[in-house]
Order: structure tokens, then C-alpha cells, then sequence
């Protein structure tokens, strides 16, 4: 009964808190494959739902302290974490892909407005984006 108790989730996060990290590693075995499935399939890249393993885990070690059994069990709080960390991965990559739009290239007359911003190439035209400078 010992290692039966020393298993449950709840009491690993207890241990946790307290900077067990025997306690961690086992909460690590347990629930790495999980955290990772979960990642994995939000995020769709293996080396983003790797890094997010990570820093999921990382949060656990450090907020350990902040679980309630009261709000659910430790399983529902783990994948609460992940799935709101890879969300906002996710966000974070398409901002990044779209790229952000400087407020001078949205003015009337900014950059990429005017034609002396642009050359024209077979293909269309190439923003030049040092010529407004």
C-alpha cells in the first residue's frame, strides 16, 4: 500500500511542492506520454510538442504548490496546462508566420504605397523596404 500511495497523483504533487524530485520523476514517467499525445496533437510538430513537454513539466515543478484537488484531479489540471500553453504556442507561431504589419506600411503614402517602393520582377512586384528610409 506504501508505493500504491507513493504513486497517487495527487500525493506526487504534494511531493512536488515540496521539491521531491523522486516525486517528480515519477510524475514524470507517468505523465510524459500524455502532456506529449496532447501537445502533439494541438501543435502538429513533433519538435514543438517536445518543447512544450518540457516547459509543461517545468510549470508543474514550479506551480505545484498551486494544485487543488478541490478543482479537479491532477490529471484534468496537467492537461488544462498543456492544452492552454499549446494553444498559445499555436497563436504565438501563426502571429509569427503572418508577420506583423508596421503602422507606417498601413498609411496612405507609407511604405509599399507609393510606386517608387516597389521593382517590378517577372513574377510581380518586390517591396523595397529600405528605399522609404
Amino acid at each position: 500500500m506504501g508505493a500504491e500511495r507513493g504513486n497517487d497523483p495527487a500525493r506526487l504533487i504534494q511531493e512536488i511542492a515540496r521539491g521531491d524530485r523522486e516525486a517528480f520523476e515519477r510524475f514524470y514517467d507517468r505523465y510524459a506520454s500524455l502532456v506529449y499525445t496532447l501537445a502533439l496533437r494541438i501543435l502538429r510538430v513533433r519538435s514543438d510538442a517536445q518543447d512544450l513537454l518540457q516547459e509543461v513539466l517545468l510549470q508543474v515543478w514550479r506551480q505545484a504548490g498551486s494544485y487543488s484537488p478541490d478543482r479537479g484531479s491532477p490529471e484534468a489540471w496537467l492537461l488544462t496546462i498543456t492544452r492552454s500553453r499549446a494553444i498559445d504556442k499555436r497563436r504565438s507561431v501563426r502571429r509569427r508566420d503572418r508577420g506583423v504589419t508596421s503602422p507606417r506600411q498601413k498609411e496612405p503614402g507609407g511604405l509599399g504605397d507609393r510606386a517608387s517602393d516597389r521593382q517590378e520582377t517577372q513574377g510581380g512586384s518586390l517591396l523595397l523596404p529600405l528605399s522609404g528610409l
